[in-house]
């Protein structure tokens, strides 16, 4: 958390912007997103993308706890887009430590059959829709196409 908050504090207007760009091309970004967590995101983005480069990692598993209200905590709760973003250029990110999990992510990821780990939720079959989420509030909603 050190390390990566560390580039995190030296990642550059230009480089936010960029991240901030590629998010709008990766992702669905409503309107009601607010811009500084955009470019919260974004900044952490472009720190995970270092650090993945810095030690090339093929995966990684993470944890923190700390106390509230903390730079770290500042980090870890924008770090999705970021996981997202790598986890879907092959290099899988998961949190709680899953070690087995995110090498298992990996495996799948090299046999070109997906990488990410999803839990259900709720079915609703009237109108075809099923809700995945893991690890707290990253809740998805992912709809069968018709």
């Amino acid at each position: 958390m050190c390390e990566l908050k560390a580039l995190r504090d030296g990642v550059t207007q230009p480089e936010i912007d960029e991240k901030v760009a590629e998010f709008r091309t990766m992702f669905d970004v409503v309107p009601e997103c607010e811009p500084q967590e955009l470019e919260r995101a974004a900044r952490t983005s472009v720190a995970l993308d270092k650090l993945v480069e810095n030690h090339h990692l093929g995966s990684m598993a993470y944890y923190y706890e700390g106390y509230a209200g903390n730079e770290y905590e500042n980090i870890v709760t924008s770090v999705i887009a970021g996981n997202t973003l790598l986890t879907g250029r092959g290099i899988p990110i998961a949190g709680e430590c899953e070690v087995k999990n995110v090498q298992a992510m990996k495996f799948m990821s090299l046999l070109n059959a997906g990488g990410s780990f999803a839990e259900l939720y709720a079915f609703d079959f009237e109108d075809d829709v099923i809700l995945f989420g893991h690890d707290g509030p990253r809740i998805s909603r992912w709809q069968k196409r018709k």
